[in-house]
């Protein structure tokens, strides 16, 4: 393994190890399993610290790059989920040196419906003290805000993509509050009268209720186990005047679901053919718990047929509402223009403590502990869903990492408001599929999310719930 560190780049040393490492994975030249040196190793063949090492490999193995086992041995990730299945890992010898957290359910409430994350995990104390270094410049927020972001947070994102595999840099970036505002402002550009909007479904709740506010024309095309059913979006865009491709192709929301490399190649060359734009709605992609992660479709874009929506809100608080766009200098200066005219600018103090947070590491450091966490959480999860949702009664799909397991129950449709509530009065909060649906659904299906409900909860909402599902049952004919 050949690696080349140019000390005079801007760029970290961590950064352009795990820059480099993910490359050789994505092309092929770091096959799965192969085992790369050691921490110690590494770090005296390049000269650099080992703590540099660590750092990087640290990245790759939340990214979904790499593997780490307990011995600290480091190997690329098997492209498929390993032979001992996350649910039958031992949570123990797995977790053990994870912070545990132990929630108390307010009003005996559990939370598997929210996506914001947990406030135990958050750097609080590390943002405040960013915020007060923000805000000492006797002339902070004075000046005239930049449309495009605050330069240092997009220098920041920029190193962040370039980390994923994407070639970017700020001239190529717009901050957004969030990614909803970037949905929105892509809208408003490229949604034109008597055009289409192609989404899949189920599929994210809030860009479906953005885009009946745009009036838009919706078709949705059906989410399978691989991903969105490629024939069938073929069949739209050739009948069809699309203005774009919505995907979500790592964890997607509710499904859970991450398409696999050959997938992305063909969907992007699909929309390649068409001339359609490719909106990749990032979610989460530093969340890969089990298998090996696969490049975003944007890194794979050498037209800028893809167009990037990245936030924070879902890793940090929801509230700061940072996000970012990443395309073609030309659609983010269009972008740009659209949101200096509604706005002015965006919530650059925010974005320059983030970038604050990055610089001193905080950022990476929270990152590593909340995967940690989240990891552990979703094995309890999965464990639980196991034990206690039959498969004639409830299917779930088992993801790759994220925050969501979709539940589709064999209750008609019909019956799902009433399940929701049900639930809810047992104490069990989750996220009806109906919202995520273009067109009704055959089966009652939820959404179940680790966001706020640690592993020492789940098994009693979830046994909870299937109590639920069998009463239900039993008074409907027919189920």
């Amino acid at each position: 393994m050949l690696l080349d560190i140019d000390r005079t780049l801007n760029v970290p040393l961590a950064d352009q190890i795990a820059a480099q490492i993910s490359r050789l994975v994505n092309e092929g030249d770091l096959p799965p399993s192969s085992v790369l040196p050691s921490t110690r190793e590494l770090a005296r063949r390049l000269g650099v610290d080992r703590g540099t090492v660590a750092r990087a490999f640290s990245r790759l193995a939340a990214s979904g790059y790499l593997a780490l086992d307990q011995g600290r041995r480091v190997q690329v990730r098997a492209s498929s989920l390993p032979g001992t299945h996350p649910l039958q890992e031992s949570l123990a010898s797995r977790t053990a040196h994870t912070d545990t957290l132990v929630a108390t359910p307010p009003n005996g409430h559990f939370d598997l419906r929210s996506l914001s994350p947990d406030p135990r995990l958050l750097p609080a104390k590390a943002l405040q003290k960013a915020m007060c270094q923000v805000l000492k410049p006797a002339n902070e927020g004075i000046e005239p805000a930049n449309p495009r972001g605050d330069p240092c947070y997009l220098e920041m994102l920029s190193r962040r993509m370039r980390r994923h595999g994407i070639e970017s840099t700020p001239e190529t970036l717009i901050a957004t509050n969030g990614a909803q505002q970037a949905f929105d402002l892509l809208l408003r550009v490229l949604l034109k009268p008597g055009m289409s909007v192609a989404v899949e479904t189920p599929g994210y709740a809030s860009l479906l209720a953005l885009l009946r506010l745009h009036e838009a024309k919706v078709i949705g095309i059906p989410m399978g186990d691989k991903g969105m059913d490629l024939e069938v979006l073929r069949r739209v865009l050739e009948t069809n005047s699309l203005c774009a491709v919505f995907t979500m192709p790592c964890f997607q929301n509710p499904t859970g679901v991450t398409t696999g490399r050959e997938h992305r190649r063909a969907l992007l060359q699909l929309c390649t053919t068409h001339d359609v734009p490719l909106v990749e709605d990032g979610f989460l992609e530093d969340m890969q718990y089990f298998g090996q992660a696969a490049p975003p479709i944007k890194a794979l874009d050498t037209q800028h047929r893809v167009i990037y929506v990245g936030t924070f809100s879902k890793l940090l608080w929801p509230r700061l509402r940072l996000g970012w766009v990443a395309a073609s200098p030309e659609l983010t200066e269009r972008l740009a223009y659209l949101r200096q005219t509604t706005e002015m600018g965006g919530q650059q103090i925010a974005q320059q403590a983030i970038a604050t947070l990055q610089k001193d590491g905080t950022l990476d450091r929270y990152t590593r502990r909340a995967h940690r966490e989240y990891r552990r959480r979703m094995i309890g999860l999965l464990r639980a869903c196991r034990l206690h949702l039959g498969p004639q009664d409830v299917k779930f799909r088992v993801p790759t990492g994220g925050f969501t397991v979709w539940a589709e129950s064999s209750l008609p449709s019909v019956l799902e408001t009433t399940l929701v509530a049900r639930l809810q009065q047992a104490g069990v909060l989750v996220q009806a599929g109906l919202p995520c649906h273009v067109a009704p659904p055959q089966y009652a299906c939820f959404r179940l999310s680790i966001a706020r409900c640690d592993a020492t909860a789940v098994d009693q909402a979830l046994s909870r719930t299937a109590q639920i599902v069998n009463s239900l049952r039993k008074e409907a004919p027919g189920c």
